[in-house]
């Protein structure tokens, strides 16, 4: 009888223990569609961090889907940044100008950076929310007039990326429902994708001053979460 006892005492343990695991499970709060993490994530490759410290991704076709297709990535910075002028002979002075723009690989800059650590034995889903907004803004590694600004941001525009926009603003409240393997910790970044590019401006004015200007600049275009 002694050993019965035990016996009975040992399964309504076991009995209380499963009934509390099922109680705590976070799997209960799921949402539909989850995104599935993987062991290993593919996908932008972590670069830096921005002045404010948040992490900064770089680009990949695997990373950006909308990077688009036939424009070889240059190095980061393939230009240094310069201006010049001078005025040129009159034979040479022929008032007109010409900008080229170059692709650069494209980075994502983080506005909320989170993360979810499922300390447990089973598969858990959670739902991370961003806690605030950001606004990110078009601009260049070099000063320029607005005709310049204007001439370059069009060029981008028509050669690389239509949706680019000169200000962007992340979107507060905005939210990513992941499932967690167990004792896994997982990353959760939102921020913006910028275009980024490299460019040469040329002119001659009616006065035959030549300028010659080159430098690198970004501009919003999409907002992203970033699983990783």
């Amino acid at each position: 009888m002694k050993n019965s006892g035990t016996l009975v005492r040992a399964l309504v343990a076991g009995l209380v223990f499963t009934s509390l695991a099922v109680t705590i499970d976070p799997s209960t709060a799921s949402a539909d569609d989850p995104i599935t993490v993987p062991d290993s994530s593919n996908g932008a490759v972590l670069v830096g961090a921005d002045s404010d410290g948040n992490p900064v991704y770089a680009g990949s076709s695997d990373a950006d889907p909308t990077e688009p297709a036939g424009l070889p990535a240059t190095s980061p910075y393939p230009e240094q940044d310069q201006t010049s002028t001078k005025v040129i002979s009159s034979q040479r002075c022929e008032k007109g100008s010409s900008t080229t723009v170059t692709n650069v690989p494209n980075a994502l800059k983080v506005d909320w950076a989170d993360s979810v650590i499922n300390g447990g034995s089973t598969k858990a889903t959670y739902t991370v929310t961003a806690e605030k907004s950001t606004t990110f803004t078009w601009n260049v590694s070099v000063k320029v007039s607005s005709e310049v600004s204007v001439a370059i941001f069009g060029k981008v525009t028509a050669e690389i990326n239509g949706g680019i926009e000169h200000t962007s603003t992340t979107t507060y409240g905005s939210s990513v429902t992941i499932e967690v393997p167990p004792h896994k910790t997982v990353k959760a970044d939102r921020g913006m994708w910028q275009e980024k590019f490299a460019f040469k401006y040329y002119s001659i004015s009616t006065t035959c001053v030549e300028t010659r200007t080159s430098g690198t600049g970004q501009a919003p275009y999409r907002q992203a979460w970033k699983i990783s």
